[in-house]
């Protein structure tokens, strides 16, 4: 495929179409480059499928966290350290987020306790843990604060920060050490927390590597890490191409094993472990998430009418996300 190189500020968007209907909606968009090793030079795998009507009052939708909005740019891949990531993007991501009421996120509250619960479980294993007195965790993106609820229970001191002032205050009510603003904004000490959260976060932020910098701040030397993201050389993202799920606005970065690997050691991280990560999911969640996919959605759509069907529970794993755990080894 053609290699490119990032536009000047003059320059036309590249893979928007229509230039005339791309200059119209610029205004919300930023060309970036690669975030792991700063290049410009990049393949385009798939072309943007922006369009005028993607830039509405109703954009704050698409960052919702079970939105199948098909609207991105390009999702290209860095030629010199693989990075996959989009470009252009939404320039104003962090104000998206703190707008965001998401009731779909908690709606699957019962899900996600017990997809937590075992995530912790697994952390704790990997960390070898005898006790979790005086230890102190860190949930970046918290949300509604579900996984502060399950490390409280385990006997954690749980913190948290959520840009959505919404998500926030909910989460606020039930846990008094949790932020409204980014990690890097937190008024906590340098070298404070004992492990750090990062569940399918890290694919939304528009600096991953100032998020990790930021981690390796606050976190003790040989602290652990859990970064869950999707994986973009699964054989499921592989096989479904520009059609896979995870392919949505939202998702500005798309990390494999191999990228999240470099990116966590440039940050002073090593990484100890590698897990597939299942999550538990009723029926009727699961169903809303095939919005993508509207000719399945109908069909599917007919079994979330039936209320013991939707609500029966699985444990949903399609081999597409993947858990990294590193340990801080040195300090930045």
């Amino acid at each position: 495929m053609k290699s490119y190189k990032r536009p000047g500020k003059n320059k036309r968007l590249m893979g928007s179409g229509n230039v005339s209907k791309a200059n119209s909606f610029s205004r919300f968009l930023e060309e970036v480059d690669c975030n792991l090793c700063g290049s410009g030079n990049y393949r385009i795998i798939y072309r943007s499928t922006y369009s005028t009507r993607d830039f509405s009052k109703k954009r704050i939708k698409s960052f919702a966290y079970a939105s199948s909005d098909n609207a991105r740019g390009n999702i290209v891949e860095c030629r010199k350290c693989g990075l996959v990531y989009m470009t252009p993007r939404d320039k104003d991501i962090n104000s998206l987020y703190g707008e965001v009421d998401d009731q779909y996120y908690f709606s699957s509250r019962d899900d996600r306790i017990e997809t937590f619960e075992r995530d912790l479980m697994e952390l704790e294993e990997v960390m070898g843990l005898d006790s979790r007195d005086g230890k102190r965790i860190m949930d970046i993106g918290c949300s509604y604060g579900f996984f502060l609820d399950v490390a409280e229970s385990h006997g954690w001191n749980a913190y948290g920060c959520e840009l959505s002032k919404k998500q926030f205050e909910y989460a606020s009510k039930n846990h008094k050490n949790v932020f409204n603003c980014e990690l890097g904004r937190c008024m906590v000490k340098q070298n404070f927390f004992d492990a750090m959260t990062l569940y399918d976060v890290i694919e939304h932020v528009p600096y991953p590597s100032k998020l990790l910098k930021d981690c390796n701040h606050f976190l003790k030397k040989n602290g652990v890490i859990a970064v869950c993201t999707p994986n973009v050389s699964s054989l499921v993202a592989r096989i479904m191409g520009k059609y896979w799920l995870q392919h949505v606005r939202m998702h500005i970065y798309y990390f494999t094993p191999k990228t999240l690997d470099k990116i966590l050691r440039k940050n002073g991280f090593r990484v100890i472990a590698v897990k597939k990560h299942p999550r538990v999911l009723r029926l009727g969640n699961a169903i809303k998430w095939m919005g993508k996919y509207p000719f399945i959605y109908r069909i599917l759509s007919k079994f979330s009418e039936n209320k013991m069907l939707r609500n029966i529970r699985f444990s949903w794993y399609i081999g597409d996300s993947i858990t990294l755990y590193a340990e801080k080894i040195r300090s930045l």
